[in-house]
């Protein structure tokens, strides 16, 4: 234990001794904003000695020439999580009253030659202290390749792009495909992708295969027989309303849901619109699935929304905001068709920070109340209610794998959830979050030998 605990206290000194102060000295190009998907940070305006005037801006570029054109640029991120959580599993697992600490670090280098080819690597460790169950799929890694691609732009003004090799994920707000980035572990693909843009669209063919994590060095590999395929086309209609329209394809050699086992081969057509007119905000999704389940057939879908209206006029700017989502359950396990939906790759916190609950068979609804106290401190507060969407169905995990089968209770109510959340962005590159989550178990957890739960975490950010 004190090896990897000296090599992450020794880690974080030497980012926070090359972070600096929290403030520098104005500089006359804005600063690069860090991306979810950090590939898609464009460094070309470092080109120009002058925007290269806060710390460790000279360190992060090379230019090759070109003006912008060609160039060498890397980053880094680095979280130190704790995590506690007092019945896991609702009570049906044994506990480690101590909690547990979660590290991840990536470090990524990105070479643009003749703004037309594009090499991208990222290395990513996922480390797991103090508990003395074992890790979870999403929590260790020792040391692996985490992406490596290859762009090739085929068009003017980069419109249209290939993508080939490892990489990562996400579309629209991520409900269906994430890169996991609140799990130890972020998800990776390998495959090709299409990427072409027009007039304010951005659209994307792609065929991929998710990235098996193994807890090892440099093991992780393409799951094999694992398909995922389809399109995705974003872009805005009017101004305040934007459209996502997609396909996506899905081919698992077996399956698990409540109902059983099988081989799963399935469709999603999907569409989003979403938009921040003045201080309201919106984003609602509707999602329809089918295909076969062994020999069986699928019929499923989700409907979800976050709805918000911001006071900018009042103190700390006050957002109300609401979300209701449904997602489809099985409604016979005796009868082969399946109704449960399929989130494929979410986020691991659909729900909150606790990722209790996984999105299948399950409605919410969930108020929540956000405060911003100036540029640098957000504080949420929510409260999310949770029912079974079919009784015939049980409650999933986060994972997507089941948690509690349906045989135990015909209950609905499953409970509710109250969360606060607060965030301070110290410095551009540092930044510090805690969340405390009180699960209340409903009739259909009690029912089933469940228990409340407590849940705190508390992590730090760093990124260059």
């Amino acid at each position: 234990m004190r090896g990897p605990a000296r090599q992450s206290r020794l880690a974080l000194g030497i980012l926070l001794c090359l972070l600096g102060t929290r403030t520098a000295a104005a500089a006359p190009c804005e600063a690069q904003p860090f991306r979810a998907l950090r590939y898609d940070e464009d460094y070309s305006s470092f080109d120009d000695p002058a925007c290269r005037a806060r710390p460790l801006d000279t360190m992060k570029y090379l230019g090759l020439g070109g003006k912008g054109a060609s160039y060498f640029s890397w980053g880094a991120d680095l979280r130190e999580r704790y995590e506690y959580v007092s019945s896991v599993d609702f009570g049906r697992a044994a506990a480690d009253d101590n909690g547990y600490v979660l590290q991840r670090a990536l470090l990524h280098a990105n070479l643009r030659l003749f703004g037309r080819v594009r090499a991208f690597a990222e290395l990513q460790s996922g480390l797991y202290f103090n508990h003395d169950a074992a890790p979870r799929s999403t929590d260790k890694d020792e040391l692996d390749l985490h992406q490596a691609f290859l762009d090739l732009t085929l068009g003017s003004h980069d419109s249209v792009t290939l993508r080939a090799g490892r990489q990562e994920l996400a579309f629209g707000s991520s409900r269906l495909v994430s890169v996991r980035d609140k799990t130890n572990l972020r998800r990776s693909f390998d495959g090709a992708r299409l990427i072409a843009q027009s007039g304010g669209w951005q659209m994307n063919a792609f065929a991929l295969a998710p990235v098996i994590n193994e807890d090892g060095v440099f093991d992780n590999r393409r799951a094999r027989e694992h398909w995922f395929w389809g399109s995705y086309s974003a872009g805005a209609l009017a101004a305040g309303l934007g459209i996502d329209v997609y396909y996506l394809g899905l081919h698992e050699p077996e399956s698990v849901f409540n109902q059983g086992a099988a081989r799963e081969l399935r469709h999603s057509w999907g569409a989003r619109l979403w938009g921040k007119p003045g201080a309201f905000d919106y984003d609602f999704e509707l999602v329809y699935q089918w295909g076969s389940f062994g020999d069986a057939n699928i019929r499923a879908y989700m409907l979800a929304s976050n709805t918000g209206y911001t006071f900018h006029d009042l103190p700390a700017e006050p957002r109300f905001g609401l979300k209701v989502n449904a997602a489809s359950g099985d409604e016979d396990a005796n009868d082969p068709d399946l109704q449960t939906f399929n989130p494929l790759f979410p986020r691991g916190t659909y729900y909150g920070e606790a990722s209790l609950v996984g999105s299948q068979n399950l409605v919410d609804v969930h108020p929540a109340l956000d405060l911003s106290f100036g540029d640098s401190v957000l504080a949420v507060f929510d409260w999310d209610i949770f029912w079974r969407h079919s009784s015939g169905d049980g409650l999933y995990r986060s994972s997507t794998l089941p948690q509690i089968s349906h045989a135990a209770t015909r209950q609905r109510f499953v409970g509710s959830q109250a969360a606060v959340t607060l965030q301070w962005q110290a410095t551009r590159h540092l930044s510090l979050t805690g969340a405390y989550v009180h699960f209340f178990a409903g009739r259909f957890l009690r029912e089933s030998a469940a228990e409340d739960v407590d849940y705190a975490t508390a992590w730090l950010a760093l990124k260059l």
